[in-house]
């Protein structure tokens, strides 16, 4: 990964910068990251410079978000300042649609509570490149508390430079034009909406109620420590909503992390359904019910699923490493259908190049409209017609994480848990194809000190089996 130069332990990287607050997220250090933002904004913008900034529900964010606009409101440049805690893919629209230099959001994203961040959006509505990451952190590099610039908040608004925001409906019904409400309400779902006390606050429970649902709501009060659990809508963090989706009864479940750009969903009776089952269906329902076209773009860890329905139905697809700016990049030259990631964060056709996970859960719900099902109906019809595939992911620890890859690289086997190697693919990590369409992939996490390890197959044994190779090769430590 890369990460630009380190001023007071800020380290900008392609996910923006993340650190604990009051260590190193503290205000001197975020107006640091505002100016290098403002100064890598000055070299590269000619005419005038707009910037859209929001902020999610974390302890201090609303204020961070107030020194970030203090700051770039003295290098001259114009704020849209956002008037509330909303949604990262909000400021994403809004950059886009409202044709700004880029976008401003101080979020933790699903980070545990003493985190929190800064991420810059582009001018195209998505994630930062990696050469603007890299720019941005070498500004900040040569960055010192006398070069920072800053006008008071209350005086950068009454001086025009600070304007309040509020995009909510402007968003929204964007959001809204891209489905069929008319289905939707005719099928009338019972949800349970949960956006796990972060920014998806409000946002997630009035769209699907606007859509035709019956929303039940849970975890949308502001507790900036989340009640204790990390604000990312994975299994073991949604056992609240598995409780509700029992008593409820309601056809799904839908929570949104910390930022609201990634979905986690759980069925009728409380079972999660990960990110490798929502995206295989999310794409059958562009191709099928909402006939749209396109390229479909994946990391590398996302299931295979996807290469078997996009063979079937004559789709093109495109694997990336992982990262959502390079599925960005890739969104920006073709057509793109939809884009996708191995942990829960979707893009589409007709939006902007970027996660959002409240789209993401009303198409599921365009879905279930259309088709007159369940999320269970649907996952089950998915399988009758696929075939089924058993996907593990481990997280490891290793001795020599920094040459692992190089070393396996130089050592590629060509035999993996009796399976015979057919293809090895190097663009992230090291990615096994076995002979019988199996796969495994180890790569080095890019945000943790850690090895990742990922496998898939046909048969629940043959997966667990290559999971533990994996392990293996690499002599981890789980």
């Amino acid at each position: 990964m890369f990460s630009g130069g380190k001023m007071k332990g800020i380290e900008f990287g392609i996910d923006g910068w993340m650190a604990v607050i009051a260590d190193k997220f503290t205000f001197d250090n975020v107006r640091l990251a505002a100016q290098g933002i403002a100064e890598y904004l000055k070299e590269r913008v000619e005419e005038e410079i707009k910037i859209a900034v929001g902020y999610d529900t974390r302890f201090l964010s609303d204020n961070f978000a107030e020194a970030v606009s203090e700051v770039l409101a003295a290098n001259d440049i114009r704020v849209n300042h956002y008037y509330t805690a909303c949604p990262s893919p909000l400021i994403s629209y809004l950059v886009k649609s409202d044709q700004l230099s880029g976008g401003v959001v101080v979020t933790g994203s699903h980070k545990p509570p003493r985190f929190n961040g800064i991420k810059f959006k582009a001018s195209y509505g998505g994630p930062a490149s990696t050469d603007m990451a890299r720019r941005i952190g070498e500004k900040i590099a040569v960055l010192g508390d006398k070069d920072i610039k800053r006008t008071p908040i209350v005086e950068a608004i009454e001086s025009g430079k600070v304007v309040i925001e509020n995009g909510d409906k402007e968003y929204l019904n964007h959001l809204l034009s891209l489905v069929n409400t008319d289905a939707i309400k005719s099928f009338a779902p019972a949800i349970v909406a949960d956006p796990m006390h972060g920014a998806g606050i409000g946002y997630l429970s009035d769209l699907l109620n606007r859509a035709g649902c019956m929303v039940y709501n849970i975890r949308e009060d502001l507790n900036p420590i989340f009640a204790g659990v990390n604000p990312e809508p994975i299994a073991r963090n949604l056992e609240e909503l598995s409780q509700e989706m029992k008593k409820s009864e309601a056809a799904a479940g839908f929570a949104v992390d910390g930022d609201a750009d990634h979905l986690g969903v759980m069925n009728s009776w409380g079972g999660y359904i990960s990110p490798q089952q929502v995206f295989p269906l999310l794409l059958l329902h562009l191709i099928r019910n909402k006939n749209w076209n396109g390229i479909v773009v994946k990391t590398a860890a996302v299931t295979s699923m996807i290469d078997k329905i996009a063979n079937m139905l004559n789709l093109r697809v495109r694997e990336t490493p992982a990262g959502f700016q390079n599925i960005a990049a890739l969104m920006l030259e073709e057509d793109f259908l939809i884009g996708g990631e191995e942990s829960g964060g979707y893009s589409f056709k007709n939006h902007i190049p970027e996660r959002d996970g409240l789209l993401s859960a009303l198409m599921l719900t365009e879905m279930m409209a259309m088709e007159h099902r369940t999320i269970a109906e649907l996952l089950n019809s998915l399988y009758d017609e696929f075939g089924a595939l058993y996907y593990y992911e481990r997280s490891l620890h290793v001795q020599t994480r920094d040459t692992l890859i190089d070393d396996l690289k130089a050592r590629a086997p060509g035999v993996i848990a009796g399976v015979k190697v057919s293809d090895i693919r190097m663009e992230d990590g090291i990615k096994y194809i076995m002979r019988n369409g199996n796969w495994l992939l180890i790569r080095a996490s890019a945000t943790e000190p850690i090895v990742k390890v990922y496998a898939e197959a046909g048969d629940i044994t043959e997966a667990q089996e290559l999971l533990d190779a994996g392990g293996e090769m690499i002599g981890a430590e789980a």
